[in-house]
């Protein structure tokens, strides 16, 4: 599963410019971003991947597949959640 798919999924229910604004991106660039238009850095990654509550090396490796692996507040792994 690529990075696009998992942050189209991740954020299909989600105000995606509240998303962008989070990870400290424009909407235009998060949408490039989910489109594949755009490369990322990986500041960007690491970004979305706190936003969005999930660790960094589920989101980057596109050969983890759903669920994600989620992460508390606490910054501790918690195991996949079925959504």
């Amino acid at each position: 599963m690529t990075i696009q798919e998992k942050l189209k999924r991740l954020t299909r229910l989600s105000n995606k410019s509240a998303v962008a604004k989070d990870a400290g991106i424009s909407p235009v660039t998060f949408c490039e971003i989910m489109h594949g238009k755009s490369g990322m850095r990986f500041s960007t990654v690491k970004a979305l991947a706190r936003s969005l509550g999930v660790s960094v090396g589920w989101l980057a490796d596109d050969g983890q597949g759903w669920p994600p692996v989620r992460i508390d507040s606490d910054a501790s792994i918690q195991p996949p959640v079925a959504v």
